[in-house]
């Protein structure tokens, strides 16, 4: 990261973090340098992704952990309990908080 006056002048910088393909990102979510989104993952509204997110899960907190798996070929919201639910509304309710 730069200095207070590189920031003040406009020319701050960063580091990357890489986001695969059909991710959702909640609002608030903060992504740590370097860190990689996993393909068709979730990150809830305010998570903390401070390490790797496999692909097709659902992660939140603060730090960021995974809370529940998505296997979206066979339409099903897995739980980390062993649960499954087939119902929409079931897989969109595992996504919204």
């Amino acid at each position: 990261m730069g200095t207070d006056g590189e920031r003040a002048a406009g020319r701050e910088s960063g580091r990357p973090a890489s986001v695969d393909d059909d991710v959702w990102i909640g609002r608030r979510a903060v992504l740590d340098p370097w860190v990689s989104v996993g393909h068709r993952s979730v990150v809830a509204s305010g998570a903390v992704v401070t390490d790797d997110v496999p692909d097709d899960v659902v992660v939140r907190g603060d730090p960021a952990t995974v809370v529940r798996d998505l296997d979206w070929s066979c339409g099903t919201a897995g739980r980390r309990d062993g649960r499954t639910d087939r119902r929409p509304e079931a897989i969109y309710s595992s996504i919204v908080y």
